[in-house]
């Protein structure tokens, strides 16, 4: 990450002229022809205005006076969204855009990660079956002699990256702790280059959620990648991806506690660990952490969950029927990094180094080689879960793209030299801005994707495509082929399903030429579901269910129609935007579409 300093001393240095006489150019509100909040939010990078961008150009190209550069923020409209009315203004001392009876109704936003999830507005009421899918499956007696891992489990990767705050995580590696530092100079220290902007900036590259915790257990999820690190000023637990969540952990604890006391038939697993690695330990999982403070941590987490978890002595995922897991209330079932340290060797937690994470790490940025071995890990699917389980171990499928440093940097361009005319780049930042096309393996691309979510949503058009294919694989009849104990991805929508489309999910527009497909979506969830309904009901058709003549609201086949028909709302779509990196072709060739 220290790479990125240059960068930052280029936002300031980096010769930008910026003239008094632009200013009386954006004298006039030009926020108000913003319609959506994200591209309101989003103006200050984004101004679409031809005029004022030519006239920028002209004046940063050919004037030699230079002025005070601590006037650049001003250099762009600043727009702010009214949620009441949906209007834009550029009114940003504005605090409030609605007050009743002296009471604030909203607030204005200010940023792009709290405008809603858009246009269309997020349910208030969760969809049909997916928040007590694994109570409706028990329902129908198909659980009694199937353990967990007879199953897979639908998961989210980061899965609070949406509640980011505009805080870097300081307790981090020492380059972290570095970019921390240069950016409290040029945006929060006595510089004040860019308020805000610069934290936002890499907020959107953290963040892979839009749904909250709620919203993703609602929608069906019951895998949860929780990554948490102490902060070593405040000596408190944050979730972190980069920046640090707005709330300590706990808070996020007591909001898994009160779904799961609504829920009382469902199970959940979470994964506890800093940066995804299951086996790291000690300073390695957990730098400048003693073994008291996390299990200071451990000990808040066994309060909050008193009643729930797994004990070893008693229940084995791997042994222990999910219905028996059920009556002894064994619900939630937590993967510990750094097991022994962090908690003691509790019997209340399972070690984290269980976990088995499949894992590309190019993703969607080689998308051949990847669709090549997940297909691979799919076929080989039955084996490696038999062997796994064998070992007492657990199968786990991630298949999220991470960023790359080129991306960001690309990324960086985009929003904060959009304006300098590309004939007239200056050497150093034509140094720093190498090309990103050149680094995606994916034909006819000549986009960059701007945010994380973009990278995910564009990896989603692809997973689909291989979860599909091994979905079909499963239906006909290939017992080979079998999903892992639990996926972990990025993006997921309402509904259970991911976002293939190239609308952001925090309602970001990206191409203007595919409106029947910007937010196309895939029946994750319920794809997942129909597998899981699959392999219970095989073992109660054959004989293992003894309990048959039990009234019971659900039966094997009304649970199958209704994932069916779920399904059926959001089947898999392929479509050709080359621009974009989707292809209906490529990397495989689909029989069916």
């Amino acid at each position: 990450m220290l790479r990125i300093i240059p960068l930052l001393i280029v936002l300031l240095f980096g010769r930008v002229r910026v003239f008094a006489d632009v200013q009386s150019h954006l004298a006039s509100d030009r926020c108000v022809v913003y319609k959506s909040c994200a591209s309101c939010i989003g103006a200050h990078y984004n101004s679409n205005e031809q005029a004022v961008m030519e006239e920028r150009g002209r004046l940063l190209r050919h004037s030699t006076t230079k002025k005070d550069v601590l006037r650049w923020p001003h250099f762009r409209p600043t727009c702010v969204w009214c949620p009441i009315d949906e209007t834009c203004s550029s009114k940003s001392d504005q605090l409030l855009c609605a007050v009743e009876n002296n009471t604030i109704v909203s607030q204005t936003i200010q940023y792009e990660y709290n405008c809603p999830l858009g246009p269309i507005p997020y349910p208030d009421d969760p969809p049909s079956l997916l928040p007590f899918w694994m109570s409706a499956l028990n329902d129908t007696g198909a659980l009694e002699d199937v353990v967990l891992t007879d199953l897979s489990l639908p998961g989210t990767h980061d899965s609070l990256s949406y509640d980011l705050s505009l805080i870097v995580s300081e307790g981090d590696s020492g380059e972290m702790k570095e970019l921390e530092k240069w950016l409290h100079i040029f945006s929060g220290g006595t510089i004040k280059l860019l308020p805000g902007e610069l934290e936002e900036f890499f907020r959107l590259q953290a963040k892979t959620q839009q749904l909250t915790l709620t919203q993703q257990l609602d929608n069906g999820i019951r895998f949860i990648d929780f990554r948490i690190m102490m902060e070593s000023d405040s000596k408190e637990w944050y979730s972190i991806h980069f920046m640090q969540s707005n709330n300590p952990v706990p808070y996020y604890f007591r909001q898994l506690r009160e779904w799961m006391d609504a829920h009382p038939g469902e199970i959940v697993v979470l994964w506890l660990s800093k940066h995804g690695d299951a086996e790291a330990t000690g300073q390695d999982q957990y730098p400048n952490v003693t073994p008291e403070q996390k299990q200071e941590l451990w000990a808040v987490y066994t309060s909050i969950f008193d009643g729930l978890l797994i004990d070893s002595r008693e229940s084995c995922i791997y042994t222990t029927p999910i219905g028996t897991l059920l009556q002894r209330s064994h619900r939630l079932i937590t993967f510990t990094s750094d097991h022994e340290e962090f908690t003691g060797l509790s019997p209340l937690a399972l070690d984290g180094a269980k976990l088995q994470n499949f894992f590309h790490e190019n993703g969607v940025f080689d998308e051949s080689e990847t669709m090549k071995e997940t297909m691979n890990y799919f076929e080989n699917g039955a084996a490696n879960n038999a062997d796994l389980k064998r070992q007492s171990k657990f199968s786990l499928m991630s298949m999220n793209t991470p960023g790359t440093w080129w991306q960001v940097k690309h990324s960086a361009k985009h929003h904060f030299f959009h304006w300098w005319d590309a004939n007239d780049l200056d050497p150093v930042l034509e140094g720093l801005f190498e090309s990103c096309y050149s680094h995606i393996q994916i034909p006819e691309m000549n986009w960059c994707p701007e945010t994380l979510l973009d990278i995910s949503q564009l990896a989603s058009f692809y997973n689909q495509i291989a979860i599909e294919s091994a979905n079909t694989m499963i239906e006909q009849g290939k017992s080979e082929v079998q999903f892992p104990n639990a996926f972990y991805l990025d993006a997921l929508d309402f509904d259970g399903t991911l976002r293939t489309g190239t609308q952001v999910l925090y309602g970001a527009e990206r191409s203007p030429f595919t409106a029947s497909h910007k937010t196309s979506r895939y029946a994750y969830v319920d794809t997942i579901l129909g597998y899981n309904v699959r392999r219970a009901c095989q073992k109660k058709q054959e004989g293992l269910i003894r309990d048959s003549t039990q009234l019971r609201s659900w039966t094997c086949d009304s649970l199958m129609a209704a994932v069916k028909e779920r399904k059926a709302r959001h089947p898999l779509q392929v479509w050709e935007e080359p621009n974009f990196g989707r292809h209906a072709d490529w990397p495989i060739s689909l029989e069916k579409k």
